[in-house]
Order: C-alpha cells, then structure tokens, then sequence
C-alpha cells in the first residue's frame, strides 16, 4: 500500500515561521520591558528613594537637636545666670551646682557657663579655665562672640575614631543688648548612629556627615568612600563650596564594586553635609524579573507552538482526507488513485513484483437511479464500495473511479490471481441481498507490464471492461499486451 505526500516540509515551515514570529515579538517585548523598567526603578531611587531618605535623616536630627536649642536659649535669658555675671562671679560652686541641675534636667554630657568680663569658662563638673585667645580651643568662644549669630552648634569627636559625636549649643548671654557671657549644653549626638545603623540595615544605604571643609566627620561600618575618593566625583567639591540653598543634589560614581546613586543635603543646624549611597540595585532586581518573564514566556512560546503544531496537523490532515477520499463512499478519489498507481508501477519496474488493477463497473446503475431515485442509487454505491473493500486484502487499493467505476490496484498479484478476486467481487456483489434489486458488475482486468504508465493499464483495463459489457455483463474479461 502506498502514502500520499502530506507536504510535511510545508507544514514544517509554516510552524518554524509561526515560532520565530513568537520569538521574536517576546525576546523584542522583553527587551523593552527591561530597559524600561530598569529606568523606572533606577528613576525611583533617584527621583524618590534617596531624597526620602535625606528628608527623613534631617528631620530625626533637627528633632534631636531642636529641645537642646529651646533649652539653651532659656538658659540664656536665665535671671539667675545673668545675676550671678552682673554680680561679680563670687560663688563659683553656687554656679557649679546650678549648671549640674541643668545638665540633669536636659540628659546633657555637660553644660557650660563663659564669662565675658573675666573670660573664666566653667562647667557642670566644676572645672574652671581661663579663655585665652593664644589657646587654640578658645578660638570657638572668640569666633562666636565676635560674631552676628546669637547661637550656633558646633560638632565634636570625629565618629570615625568610635566615638560618639557631641554637639555643644551656644547661646550668647545679653543683657541691656550687650553680650555678657555664653552659655550652653553639650550633648551626644547619638541620632547619628542610630541614624547610621538603621539605613544600613533597613535600606542598605550608606550615610556619611560632611564637614564643610568636606571632611568625613562620620560614615556608616563598611561604607567605601574616603575623603579623598569623594573629590574623584565630578561636580561633588563644586556642590560643596557652592550655593547650600538647593534641597538635595543628585550625583552617581562607579567602582569596582558597582554603580552607586548619591543624594547630597545640607544640615543648616549642624553646618554639616548628609551624603546618601545606594548601590543600584535595579539590575539584579529586573534581571531577576526578566529571567522569571523569559521562563514563563518560553513555557507559553513552548506550549502555543505544540498547539499550532497539533491544529496545523490536525486540519491538514482534514484537508488530505478531503482532498484524496471520496465523500460518498470513503474510499480514495481518482486523483489519489492516479498519484499512488503511479509510484507503485514505479516500484513495480524496479522490484518486478506484479501489479493487476480491476475496472469495475456496475450494470445498468442509471436503471437504478431512474427507477428508486438518486438517494437508493447512492446507498447502492456505498454497499458496492463496503462489499470491494470486503472482498480485498488490507494491501490492495481501492477507489471510486467516477460515476458508477469503482478501480482496484492488486499488489503482489498476477493476472491469474487478480481474475479470482475479481470473480469474487462479482458473486458478492450479485448474491447481495442488501439492494433495493439485484445488481451487477462487470469487471475489467489487466496485468501491469514492465514499463507501462498507468495510462496505459488503465487503457487496457478499460478495453477488457467494454469487452465484458459487449459479452452480456455481470462477467470479467481480460486483457493484456500481447492480446
């Protein structure tokens, strides 16, 4: 038996198409996702992230600092503090004792009393230093006296030796609008490491306090940038020396470690810079997101081509069964008959295995149709077609040759052979009950000789048939080549 081409190279085709299509429109699709994404998140860093950050570090910091400011400027306009400078500075232990009380109330380190007339500094803890302006440590007092402001803040103990910073408030003593004195609280600045540990560990970000001769004063455990490497970043010393009226101001870097977003705000109350690092992490999360995107993707890719695969077939085979079965009986049409006779007399010349056909036609069908209409006549055909297709081997090929012909291809049988088929094809079809009447066949049959087309065995198939129809019908005959 013999397959009809299914165009299996076409279909192959058409489904490599469809997949690059698909590929194509996702690995485009994801490309622009990712690149937008990775855009949108590293926006949002800079655009909301870090500036948040700042925003939320410097309100901490002011909130520390602010009740010290209030609590040193009442200590200012204390009556008993200016009484005690108007009165000659007699009782230094009286003072020692107030200013003790003091720092109790506050939660202060120390606090602190300056003497302009006699420039005696004294303190909670007792100790009592004279001011002089050839001492490097007073110069504080002396700037700050000689100065507009009527307080400041000033920053001690470097964080980077271990230390907790301490921030001193100064507030100048005035009475009749003269300066008196300066009085102040020491406090440990101990927002700074809480402010240092938490986004480090909350939000993976690096802070660092800058002075402003751009000096780290302070920076988070395993933070990389030095003092030095800061001047490295374009434009960072520029910001520094520059205008500090700006809110923040963005800067970016790259080292060995990666890509790291700065946010950069001035602290007005401490005099200080608060830097913010973030490395960029959007790459690691969008290739995370985009190799989970690809996966799924993939599946779908994967999945949607096993259903084009199996629709494409699926139809396709609808479409050969269509285009090579005959509707009314299910057997081959003649257009699948002549493809499949074709390649088997082509195997035949080369295997010298015999091939017979039979040309079958049934008597008198126009007889049938006239007398109990088209639709008997049909059904006979398809009982016709179920008796041939009973009659012969699973290797035979049987088809409806058009009208009332029906063609057998016998494989691997002579003409001998080929006659006792046909004989009994003749007998089952004449003792049939199953018609409306008796019915007939007459059979033509003919051995395929080497080198014959099928135009020429079906020519002589055709011949033997007349023959049979001259003969009186429901016989077989036969003819050959050398008849």
């Amino acid at each position: 038996m013999f397959s009809v081409n299914t165009s299996n190279s076409k279909r192959g085709l058409l489904i490599t198409i469809i997949a690059v299509l698909l590929l194509s429109g996702f690995l485009f699709t994801n490309a622009v996702g990712f690149h937008y994404l990775k855009n949108s998140l590293e926006r949002s860093i800079i655009e909301s992230e870090l500036p948040r950050a700042s925003t939320e570090a410097y309100s901490e910091i002011t909130f520390n600092i602010l009740p010290a400011i209030v609590a040193s400027s009442m200590l200012a306009n204390d009556r008993y503090i200016q009484q005690w400078l108007l009165s000659g500075e007699s009782d230094s232990t009286e003072l020692t004792q107030y200013l003790a009380r003091i720092k109790q109330n506050n939660n202060a380190l120390i606090s602190f009393l300056v003497s302009e007339q006699s420039q005696q500094y004294y303190n909670s803890e007792g100790i009592k230093v004279f001011e002089s302006r050839e001492d490097p440590q007073a110069s504080w007092y002396f700037d700050f006296i000689e100065g507009d402001e009527t307080y400041e803040l000033n920053v001690g103990a470097n964080i980077d030796t271990g230390e907790t910073p301490t921030v001193f408030i100064n507030y100048k003593v005035q009475h009749q609008g003269k300066n008196i004195g300066v009085v102040g609280l020491g406090l440990e600045l101990s927002v700074i490491n809480n402010i240092l540990a938490k986004y480090k560990e909350n939000y993976k970000q690096n802070i660092y306090f800058i002075n402003m001769n751009g000096e780290i004063v302070s920076r988070s455990v395993g933070s990389d940038l030095t003092t030095a490497t800061m001047a490295d970043i374009p434009d960072f010393t520029n910001t520094l020396t520059g205008n500090k009226e700006s809110p923040t101001s963005f800067f970016e870097y790259k080292n060995k470690q990666g890509h790291f977003l700065l946010n950069l705000r001035y602290i007005p109350e401490l005099n200080w810079w608060i830097l913010i690092e973030q490395k960029e992490r959007t790459l690691n999360k969008v290739s995370n997101i985009l190799y989970a995107n690809m996966f799924i993707g993939l599946a779908t890719v994967f999945v949607t081509l096993i259903i084009v695969s199996w629709v494409v077939n699926y139809f396709h085979k609808k479409l050969e069964i269509l285009a090579t079965t005959d509707r009314l009986t299910g057997l081959h049409n003649r257009q699948a008959f002549e493809d499949g006779a074709t390649q088997s007399l082509m195997q035949s010349n080369r295997t010298m295995v015999p091939i017979s056909v039979l040309l079958i036609d049934v008597d008198r069908f126009k007889d049938i149709n006239d007398q109990y209409g088209h639709l008997i006549g049909d059904k006979a055909l398809k009982q016709i077609a179920s008796i041939i297709t009973a009659s012969t081997r699973k290797t035979d090929y049987i088809a409806r040759w058009g009208g009332e012909e029906f063609v057998v291809l016998a494989h691997n049988s002579s003409l001998e052979n080929a006659k006792i088929l046909a004989e009994k094809i003749r007998l089952h079809i004449e003792s049939s009950t199953d018609f409306a009447k008796q019915i007939t066949v007459s059979i033509g049959i003919t051995q395929a000789a080497e080198g014959d087309l099928l135009d020429d065995v079906i020519g002589r198939a055709d011949i033997a048939l007349y023959k049979a129809k001259e003969d009186g019908r429901n016989c077989i005959r036969t003819k050959q080549t050398s008849d």
